[in-house]
């Protein structure tokens, strides 16, 4: 568990990275940070519910998923 929160934090290190390279632009930047912020919500929620106490919006953690995967994958659409 300690090994996938190191290699989801640093994915939001390098995708907030973006900003300061020449390789993508401002909107893929955002695109990819606010993606894998996202993408890192909702695995945060998703361990909240499983390993401490369980919630009624678990769903969200879905649409946080989703959400992050789609502007991830969106992101080389506007290179």
């Amino acid at each position: 568990v300690l090994f996938y929160v190191l290699i989801i934090c640093f994915m939001v290190n390098r995708a907030i990275s973006t900003f300061f390279g020449e390789a993508f632009s401002t909107t893929q930047a955002w695109l990819l940070t606010i993606g894998a912020i996202l993408f890192w919500l909702s695995d945060l929620l998703l361990a909240i519910n499983r390993f401490r106490r369980p919630f009624k919006a678990e769903r969200l953690g879905l649409f946080l998923y989703f959400g992050g995967q789609l502007l991830i994958a969106l992101s080389p659409s506007y290179f």
